[in-house]
């Protein structure tokens, strides 16, 4: 009887998985949906749109590419417009811009120079359900373990690794925002969609703070991931620029925030001394900043980009580009 109910058991549970396969269809958009999809999607779009061009390709995430005009960079490195690629994805931080750069090698892909910008609230861990999407749908076929042996530096580890995993299996799993979108805000409210904001922190009433504590367990896998990815960045590009990018804490002139940013830029020069072709840019250091120069924690007003712009062409002309 027992062997009976099990094999009922069995039979049910496979009758099952044509329904829960079309369940899982129907909460990740088919698979192909979704806002976070579409942002990795448009960054590869974007590569692959010019996949002729060997002048500059820009990285990382909106932070790093919102004060960069496309039509302007040409004129900086005195390129064809037609050799400048705009290969950034919203939100995506080292180890999603690690992944592109190896998909980028794996295409057999090389260019004059290569610019990633990075804030220093970037280095911590932060436990987005989309970074292990961005990892999974940027890196090249196949190439699965280079992410899951980085994880192994976070402070949860299987933690990642299973999100990678359920990924490969669910749509629904590995595209939160379809789930939110369709599920999280109509029934949950708004709480729902700021869960994933985790690393944004209230701060004595005042407006939303970006902050990374940077103490070694807050930063131990991503300075892992940076050491990777400035590698792979050193055989993409002839040359590489690292920038640091400002964030509103900048402003607050808290001793903490001051020991993190130092923490933070000796760590930085620590990577980029390890490759004679990578180089680091601050645009933090020595300059003054207010909490409204900032649209919000992390991005700059419009008025303020021009600014970061004439710093940068100073640093570039301070590192021998002509």
């Amino acid at each position: 009887m027992r062997r009976v109910l099990a094999l009922l058991q069995w039979g049910l549970a496979l009758a099952l998985l044509p329904g829960l396969y079309q369940l899982d269809a129907w909460l990740s958009v088919h698979r192909t949906l979704g806002p976070e999809r579409n942002a990795v999607r448009g960054g590869l779009q974007r590569t692959a749109k010019r996949s002729y061009a060997s002048g500059l390709v820009v990285l990382g995430s909106s932070t790093s590419a919102d004060w960069l005009p496309m039509h302007w960079l040409p004129r900086v490195f005195h390129l064809p417009p037609r050799q400048v690629v705009d290969g950034h994805v919203n939100g995506c931080h080292q180890g999603c811009t690690w992944a592109e750069v190896r998909r980028l090698l794996w295409q057999g892909r090389h260019f004059q120079v290569a610019l990633f910008g990075t804030n220093q609230f970037q280095m911590c861990e932060h436990e987005h359900s989309k970074r292990v999407l961005q990892h999974r749908e940027l890196a090249p076929p196949g190439q699965w373990w280079p992410d899951v042996e980085t994880y192994l530096y976070a402070q949860r580890p299987l933690r990642w690794i299973a999100r990678y995993a359920l990924g490969e299996l669910s749509g629904a799993y590995a595209d939160t925002s379809a789930v939110q979108k369709r599920f999280g805000e109509p029934v949950l409210g708004n709480a729902w969609k700021r869960r994933h904001l985790r690393f944004v922190r209230p701060h004595d009433g005042a407006a939303p703070r970006v902050f990374c504590p940077y103490g070694d367990d807050d930063v131990a896998y991503k300075r892992e991931l940076s050491r990777r990815l400035y590698a792979d960045l050193a055989r993409l590009a002839d040359d590489v620029y690292i920038l640091l990018l400002p964030d509103r804490t900048l402003a607050e002139g808290d001793p903490a925030v001051e020991a993190a940013w130092e923490r933070h830029r000796r760590l930085q020069a620590e990577l980029v001394a390890e490759h004679p072709r990578v180089h680091l840019l601050d645009l933090t250091a020595g300059q003054a900043y207010a909490a409204d120069d900032f649209s919000d924690a992390i991005h700059l007003q419009r008025r303020m980009r021009g600014r970061q712009r004439t710093r940068f062409v100073s640093l570039l002309r301070e590192a021998g580009v002509p």
